[in-house]
Protein backbone atom coordinates (compact mmCIF):
# COMPACT_ATOMS: atom_id res chain seq x y z
CA UNK A 1 0.00 0.00 0.00
CA UNK A 2 1.26 3.45 -0.88
CA UNK A 3 1.78 5.68 2.13
CA UNK A 4 0.26 8.77 0.48
CA UNK A 5 -1.94 9.47 -2.53
CA UNK A 6 -2.37 12.74 -4.38
CA UNK A 7 -5.54 13.95 -6.13
CA UNK A 8 -4.44 12.74 -9.57
CA UNK A 9 -3.69 9.21 -8.37
CA UNK A 10 -6.97 9.11 -6.44
CA UNK A 11 -8.97 10.10 -9.53
CA UNK A 12 -7.06 7.63 -11.73
CA UNK A 13 -7.86 4.62 -9.55
CA UNK A 14 -11.54 5.26 -10.26
CA UNK A 15 -11.18 6.42 -13.88
CA UNK A 16 -12.85 3.31 -15.34
CA UNK A 17 -15.12 2.67 -12.39
CA UNK A 18 -18.22 4.13 -10.77
CA UNK A 19 -18.70 4.24 -7.01
CA UNK A 20 -22.28 3.23 -6.30
CA UNK A 21 -23.29 5.14 -3.19
CA UNK A 22 -25.91 2.57 -2.18
CA UNK A 23 -23.17 -0.12 -2.04
CA UNK A 24 -21.43 1.81 0.74
CA UNK A 25 -22.32 0.92 4.32
CA UNK A 26 -24.55 3.46 6.04
CA UNK A 27 -22.47 5.93 7.98
CA UNK A 28 -19.93 8.70 7.53
CA UNK A 29 -18.31 7.40 4.31
CA UNK A 30 -21.65 7.03 2.59
CA UNK A 31 -22.53 10.55 3.73
CA UNK A 32 -19.27 11.87 2.24
CA UNK A 33 -20.04 10.16 -1.07
CA UNK A 34 -23.58 11.57 -1.05
CA UNK A 35 -22.21 15.06 -0.39
CA UNK A 36 -19.70 14.75 -3.24
CA UNK A 37 -22.46 13.54 -5.55
CA UNK A 38 -24.82 16.33 -4.56
CA UNK A 39 -22.29 19.15 -4.86
CA UNK A 40 -20.29 18.05 -7.91
CA UNK A 41 -22.41 15.39 -9.55
CA UNK A 42 -25.84 14.77 -10.87
CA UNK A 43 -27.43 13.57 -7.65
CA UNK A 44 -27.73 10.10 -9.19
CA UNK A 45 -26.36 8.05 -6.25
CA UNK A 46 -23.09 7.34 -8.04
CA UNK A 47 -19.68 8.92 -8.48
CA UNK A 48 -18.45 8.65 -12.06
CA UNK A 49 -16.56 11.76 -13.11
CA UNK A 50 -13.22 13.29 -12.25
CA UNK A 51 -15.07 16.31 -10.80
CA UNK A 52 -17.00 14.04 -8.42
CA UNK A 53 -13.86 12.13 -7.41
CA UNK A 54 -12.01 15.40 -6.88
CA UNK A 55 -14.84 16.60 -4.60
CA UNK A 56 -14.65 13.31 -2.68
CA UNK A 57 -10.86 13.71 -2.37
CA UNK A 58 -11.35 17.19 -0.87
CA UNK A 59 -13.93 15.87 1.59
CA UNK A 60 -11.60 13.04 2.65
CA UNK A 61 -8.76 15.52 3.24
CA UNK A 62 -11.01 17.84 5.27
CA UNK A 63 -12.96 15.22 7.21
CA UNK A 64 -10.43 12.42 7.77
CA UNK A 65 -7.04 13.99 7.22
CA UNK A 66 -4.88 15.02 10.13
CA UNK A 67 -3.97 18.26 8.33
CA UNK A 68 -6.87 20.02 6.56
CA UNK A 69 -4.34 22.01 4.49
CA UNK A 70 -2.80 18.81 3.10
CA UNK A 71 -2.75 18.10 -0.62
CA UNK A 72 -2.39 14.33 -0.24
CA UNK A 73 -4.24 11.54 1.53
CA UNK A 74 -2.18 9.61 4.07
CA UNK A 75 -3.08 5.97 3.53
CA UNK A 76 -0.63 4.26 5.88
CA UNK A 77 1.27 5.21 9.00
CA UNK A 78 5.04 4.91 9.50
CA UNK A 79 4.62 1.18 10.30
CA UNK A 80 2.69 0.50 7.10
CA UNK A 81 -0.63 0.10 8.90
CA UNK A 82 -3.67 1.60 7.13
CA UNK A 83 -4.88 4.91 8.49
CA UNK A 84 -8.55 5.83 8.77
CA UNK A 85 -8.20 7.52 5.38
CA UNK A 86 -6.53 4.45 3.88
CA UNK A 87 -9.40 2.28 5.09
CA UNK A 88 -11.87 4.77 3.62
CA UNK A 89 -10.20 4.64 0.19
CA UNK A 90 -10.39 0.83 0.29
CA UNK A 91 -14.10 1.02 1.19
CA UNK A 92 -14.72 3.27 -1.82
CA UNK A 93 -12.77 0.87 -4.05
CA UNK A 94 -14.90 -2.02 -2.80
CA UNK A 95 -18.10 -0.10 -3.62
CA UNK A 96 -16.91 0.66 -7.15
CA UNK A 97 -18.00 -1.29 -10.19
CA UNK A 98 -16.69 -1.19 -13.74
CA UNK A 99 -18.45 1.51 -15.74
CA UNK A 100 -19.58 -1.04 -18.34
CA UNK A 101 -21.19 -3.12 -15.59
CA UNK A 102 -22.67 0.01 -14.00
CA UNK A 103 -24.28 1.28 -17.20
CA UNK A 104 -25.68 -2.16 -18.01
CA UNK A 105 -27.86 -1.95 -14.88
CA UNK A 106 -31.31 -0.36 -14.86
CA UNK A 107 -31.18 2.86 -12.87
CA UNK A 108 -34.16 2.15 -10.65
CA UNK A 109 -32.73 4.15 -7.75
CA UNK A 110 -33.34 7.37 -9.67
CA UNK A 111 -36.56 6.35 -11.39
CA UNK A 112 -35.24 4.81 -14.60
CA UNK A 113 -35.42 1.29 -15.87
CA UNK A 114 -38.19 -1.18 -16.46
CA UNK A 115 -41.31 -0.87 -14.37
CA UNK A 116 -43.02 -3.91 -12.95
CA UNK A 117 -46.38 -4.66 -14.42
CA UNK A 118 -49.15 -5.44 -12.00
CA UNK A 119 -49.88 -9.14 -11.75
CA UNK A 120 -53.64 -8.50 -11.59
CA UNK A 121 -55.55 -6.06 -13.74
CA UNK A 122 -56.66 -2.98 -11.82
CA UNK A 123 -60.19 -3.09 -10.59
CA UNK A 124 -62.64 -0.43 -11.67
CA UNK A 125 -65.58 0.74 -9.69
Amino acid sequence: MDQVMDRGHFCRIFSDRAVVVTRLPKGSLRTLAERANETAGRGDASLQTRVEYSALFDLLVRELGADPAATVLTLADEHGQPTQTGKAVETFRAAAVGKDEFFDQALRAVGYGPRRRPTHPPTTQ
